[in-house]
């Protein structure tokens, strides 16, 4: 079920959830917040299966270097009428050849047991449902960064998009 949701709020909420296995691999998690974000229209619990995903695929890029930094961001597009939430990591990076791929359902690079290969393909039809973006930027041995755009879809979420710009944001 749909309903406006903060996704700072849901991203604070899903890093709590996640903070045993980062803590495990000792990664430094950082949160770049927009403030005064505007809310989404989402499903909560589709959003933060979401972004779960996305910090535990981080968290098992880092996991055989040990250590690494996790990045979380958030912030207003205006001129989109959209938010944009980026996850980075500094783990070992996707494979060139995979990059085509890696939402297929089934796709996986993980010895058996490890994975099936359906968390970026639900991660992928979840984005798709909120008539979301998802880009991934990734280097070898420097990380990955998975971004994802999402519409403000509400009347009250325009007019907050339109305060937030004539404020100067």
């Amino acid at each position: 079920q749909r309903a406006p949701a903060d996704l700072n709020k849901l991203v604070r909420m899903t890093i709590g959830l996640a903070d045993h296995k980062l803590k495990l691999i000792s990664a430094d998690v950082i949160l770049d917040l927009q403030e005064s974000l505007p809310l989404v229209e989402c499903d909560s619990s589709q959003m933060q299966q979401m972004i779960l995903n996305l910090v535990l695929n981080g968290a098992q890029a880092m996991q055989p270097r040990g250590g690494g930094k996790l990045t979380i961001r958030t912030r207003l597009i205006p001129q989109e009428e959209s938010v944009e939430l980026c996850v980075q990591d500094t783990g070992e990076g996707i494979a060139p050849e995979n990059l085509s791929t890696i939402f297929d359902p089934f796709f996986t690079t993980k010895t058996k047991r490890k994975g099936v290969g359906l968390g970026l393909a639900v991660l992928y039809g979840i984005v798709k449902a909120h008539e979301g973006e998802i880009e991934v930027i990734s280097q070898r041995n420097e990380g990955t960064t998975f971004t994802v755009t999402l519409p403000l879809k509400s009347q009250a979420n325009a007019a907050e998009v339109k305060e937030v710009q004539v404020q100067g944001v």
